[in-house]
């Protein structure tokens, strides 16, 4: 199983995923072909000069790392058995340089195992708290903030044109630098910087994003990737939580703040 999708399947009368599918003409070289002529008595024999020599496909050396993609499979197989989840995907980055070390996709199965059935690492979802680095990033660059500034978490629950904003636990009642509140991933803090520094210019914001290409898919060598959906002002599902909305979550089970 072991990054099964991510290298993908070579099938008959059937689509091919993965690396296979990407790389396919590359992959599967020349099928040798011969002419033949047929003679009496059931013989055939090659027509000298209508011969073409069958020839290997090419190898492909891909970034991933088997030690880490066994620990990231099995990492993400427990995780999901604990909380009884449908699937899930675990995506290992070298930062240095960017190469993806470990791709792990995990499916619910109808027997309540899991096995690798989609490759959900390409597929359309909520960033999660991974979009607080974004609206940070814009923060800093727009220098509207700077690391040491103070703001008050609310003691993790922030109401915003009728909705709130949750952070994962209670936080005491006292005041948290910006470095701070990223550092524990503060929902409230993040929401609440967007909403002082960006509601009266959200296209600014949405700018930054268009700028760290987070509208764009990343071009990893798997076809299939999702196109990125980033709402802006003039989007007709636009409202007053869409700014707030992108670098938190709710606890409720109305729709999540997300882009």
């Amino acid at each position: 199983m072991l990054a099964n999708r991510t290298i993908g399947l070579a099938r008959a009368n059937a689509q091919n995923v993965g690396l296979e599918r990407t790389y396919d003409t590359v992959l599967k070289g020349e099928v040798g072909r011969r002419l033949v002529r047929y003679i009496a008595g059931g013989t055939y024999i090659p027509v000298e000069g209508y011969e073409i020599e069958s020839e290997n496909g090419k190898d492909i050396i891909t970034t991933l790392d088997v030690n880490i993609q066994d620990i990231a499979e099995n990492a993400l197989l427990k995780e999901l058995t604990a909380n009884d989840a449908e699937h899930g995907t675990c995506i290992v980055m070298e930062v240095a340089t960017g190469k993806i070390r470990a791709i792990a996709n995990l499916g619910r199965q109808s027997d309540g195992s899991y096995w690798e059935d989609l490759n959900y690492a390409i597929r359309a979802t909520e960033p999660g708290s991974t979009f607080k680095l974004a609206t940070l990033l814009s923060l800093l660059e727009d220098k509207k903030v700077s690391l040491n500034d103070e703001l008050n978490l609310e003691g993790g629950s922030w109401k915003v044109s009728g909705r709130t904003v949750y952070d994962s636990e209670p936080h005491e009642n006292k005041m948290f630098s910006v470095k701070q509140a990223f550092e524990i991933s503060s929902n409230v803090a993040m929401a609440k910087l967007a909403v002082a520094h960006y509601s009266n210019n959200p296209t600014q914001f949405v700018d930054h994003l268009k700028r760290l290409r987070l509208n764009q898919p990343t071009g990893i060598d798997l076809l299939g990737e999702g196109m990125p959906i980033v709402k802006t002002p003039k989007s007709r599902t636009w409202s007053n939580t869409s700014l707030p909305g992108w670098p938190s979550v709710t606890k409720s089970s109305s729709p999540r703040f997300r882009p």
